[in-house]
């Protein structure tokens, strides 16, 4: 009973994020060596890097792939001395950190009960899906910028839901921070852009309809911290 109770004292994240990293974590190890897509580059990304030779493949100089990926699985990657589980611990860690912005998005919008429903659809579907369909269980686990992006994405998100409804100094913080995490997303990947125009532009219209100068001069504060 005190074990109960004690469970039910605990705040949701406190189970569901180390829930949703464990399962990408036992998940993966399905996938042996198997590396998808443009996995392998990103790897080899990082490993160049920190081996002193630049951001570079095979010697070239390369500008297609984003940085953020590379550096945390090469960081991972000298410690650990294996290039595809670092990178398969970076992107677990990221999709089970998603959960957390998920679930302030999920009950400020619609409560606490609609967020713990929602955020474990987030902890469970994407992983659990190759038990329903065995033959993605090689391809389907994504590996690579697209965790990072996801959650840098979510948590800037969340963050600009919260600096609409804060006043003073922790408002223009709040802002600074989403600024923060969508730059951090657009170097995960460059379609980060996307959602941080969009978001801009409709901010930006709102703001100017209710003549609200200060909500501008937050977003000029969210446009620097982004840039």
């Amino acid at each position: 009973m005190t074990a109960r109770r004690s469970f039910a004292a605990l705040h949701p994240l406190a189970w569901l994020v180390p829930l949703a990293v464990a399962l990408r974590l036992v998940m993966f190890t399905g996938r042996g060596d198997y590396v998808a897509f443009d996995e392998g580059w990103y790897l080899l990304l990082g490993r160049s890097l920190f081996a002193g030779d630049g951001f570079s493949l095979t010697g070239l100089r390369h500008v297609t792939l984003s940085p953020l990926f590379p550096i945390l699985a090469g960081a991972l990657d000298a410690l650990l001395g294996n290039a595809v589980w670092s990178g398969r611990i970076v992107a677990a860690g990221a999709a089970g950190l998603l959960v957390a912005p998920c679930w302030f998005i999920f009950r400020r919008l619609a409560g606490h009960r609609t967020a713990l429903l929602a955020c474990m659809i987030v902890v469970a579907l994407p992983t659990l899906a190759p038990f329903v369909v065995p033959y993605w269980i090689g391809r389907d686990l994504w590996v690579g910028a697209e965790p990072l992006l996801h959650l840098f994405l979510f948590t800037g998100l969340a963050l600009v839901l919260a600096a609409r409804s804060t006043t003073g100094v922790r408002g223009t913080v709040t802002w600074l921070a989403a600024g923060a995490c969508f730059a951090l997303a657009y170097l995960a990947r460059p379609e980060a852009i996307i959602a941080v125009g969009v978001l801009g532009l409709l901010c930006g219209a709102a703001a100017l309809l209710a003549r609200d100068g200060r909500t501008i001069l937050r977003l000029a504060a969210f446009a620097l911290a982004f840039g």
